[in-house]
């Protein structure tokens, strides 16, 4: 499927670097799909608590505010592709952990913080190159096609990872996802390194991109929305690893779609207006959940929730590597990087204290209810 991609990314170190992105993050995503739905059942299934499960995203994303910043420092001497290539080995033994908390008495924050740190040396260094070799004239386009891949490994691996964990055990879904990282490692390590290598130094950034790391953070809480607390929903309706992979997966081909027909848009008439229906359609989705009932509703829910991701995430994307190039780009992808992860910290801290409070599904809907209002948040960016 990636022949298309060999003529206009063959021939200079961006186009090139690019393609090794394109490659790498396609497979990486693959195996971060197979399990990063299934994590929450997994945990409650092995008896721990809904605070608990919150706890472990916590400690994830909170550790990876420090890491972002290890990171972002590490890049004045590292390059941002044996980052990454790190960052997805240590993603296998973060699974691995995972795997062995069923067996053995590993502390929940362990795989948690090892997470955190794979995750901190991955998205930084990803972001600068992929926004640095990008062609600027089809730079929505090219957003556009690497959504379509994320979208499609997200939209139809859950249901092959769910199925796998209910015939044969979730260590197979594990050791294949581990199997993935290792070849994206690979292919990363080895691509041609783009970005200038300099010190961070975020006495660079202006007060203006304040807006665009709160849009970013607002963002994030939505991911939390759509990767924790709606699977969690899912497997309070079907109890079964396959019933939460295969519903998560309804949405892969009008998504894939979506994402695919609005980056090609984007290139000709900008993002704003699909970043504005997008959000709209985001807090419509977040309330229909909260009327979710059966199976079928599920479905209805996550064909629309699939058209909403593609459109703010496409066009999000694309805005954020916009002003990337217009800003100093690594201390403005590093704080981008830091809004978005302490999103997802508030948020689950936000889930944790409810899920103390209030019984399982009561805590999974109250948390939706004030997720209702975030996709107007997005719109801040500039």
């Amino acid at each position: 499927m990636w022949h298309f991609l060999h003529h206009p990314l063959h021939y200079t170190p961006h186009a090139r670097e690019l393609r090794h992105l394109f490659w790498s993050d396609g497979i990486a995503s693959i195996g971060v799909a197979l399990v990063q739905l299934l994590v929450p059942a997994y945990l409650l299934t092995l008896g721990y608590s809904l605070p608990e499960v919150c706890l472990f995203f916590v400690i994830m994303y909170g550790g990876m505010i420090p890491m972002s910043y290890v990171t972002a420092r590490l890049l004045e001497r590292v390059s941002p592709n044996v980052l990454m290539g790190v960052g997805g080995l240590l993603a296998i033994f973060s699974y691995v952990t995972l795997l062995l908390l069923s067996v053995t008495d590993l502390p929940l924050w362990l795989p948690a913080a090892i997470r955190a740190v794979d995750k901190g040396l991955y998205y930084v260094p990803f972001h600068l190159s992929f926004s640095k070799s990008r062609k600027r004239s089809k730079g929505d386009s090219q957003v556009g096609l690497m959504k379509t891949l994320n979208i499609l490994a997200y939209g139809v691996t859950p249901a092959i990872g769910g199925i796998v964990a209910s015939l044969f055990g979730i260590a197979w879904v594990y050791g294949i996802a581990a199997g993935m990282f290792l070849v994206a490692a690979i292919i990363i390590i080895n691509g041609p390194d783009v970005a200038k290598h300099r010190r961070l130094n975020p006495r660079l950034l202006s007060r203006r991109v304040i807006r665009d790391v709160v849009a970013n953070g607002m963002g994030s809480s939505l991911e939390a929305v759509s990767t924790v607390v709606w699977p969690l929903i899912i497997f309070l309706l079907v109890d079964s690893y396959a019933g939460v992979g295969i519903l998560s997966s309804v949405i892969v081909l009008t998504s894939a779609a979506t994402a695919f027909w609005i980056g090609r848009r984007a290139d000709r008439h900008g993002e704003r207006q699909y970043l504005r229906r997008g959000s709209w359609l985001a807090s419509v989705t977040n309330g229909l959940r909260l009327l979710a009932a059966s199976t079928t509703h599920v479905f209805g829910i996550n064909l629309l929730g699939g058209i909403s991701g593609a459109l703010l995430s496409t066009t999000f994307v694309s805005r954020y590597y916009k002003h990337a190039d217009r800003e100093p780009r690594l201390e403005y992808i590093w704080a981008m990087e830091t809004g978005h992860v302490v999103g997802w910290t508030v948020s689950m801290t936000i889930l944790f204290v409810l899920a103390l409070t209030l019984p399982m599904k009561e805590a999974l809907t109250a948390f939706l209810l004030l997720a209702v209002p975030l996709g107007f948040g997005i719109r801040l960016i500039r």
